[in-house]
């Protein structure tokens, strides 16, 4: 009886620590992928609304223009020329209808004057 008790205990514990160190190296794995850019201005465009991209981000990035799709991005944000500031991180989220931008969780956003 002593040794099945011994056994589940020691069953358990190690089942605690495997979940334990994987919540670990998955946190670490995120936040080595995190992207995040601070500050950045960025044009609201719906351009390319015909292929299924409703509204999408421009930023200057490395002296290049380059698209973000935005993920469940506020109604009132979407106005077609208006500037934007954001702060937001990459999003791994499978993107369907829209192949132009690179998807993007707005942490941040204010319009700019």
């Amino acid at each position: 009886m002593n040794w099945t008790k011994a056994v589940i205990g020691s069953g358990l514990l190690f089942m605690l620590l495997s979940a334990s160190c994987g919540e670990t190296k998955e946190v670490q794995t995120e936040e080595k992928e995190k992207v995040e850019i601070t500050g950045v201005i960025a044009t609201v465009t719906t351009d390319y609304a015909s292929e299924g991209c409703a509204v999408l981000l421009e930023i200057k990035e490395d002296e290049e223009m380059v698209l973000l799709w935005p993920i469940e991005l506020e109604e009132r944000y979407k106005v077609d020329g208006k500037k934007v500031q954001i702060v937001f991180h990459s999003s791994r989220i499978v993107q369907t209808d829209c192949q132009k931008g690179r998807p993007v969780v707005i942490e941040t956003i204010k319009f700019v004057d």
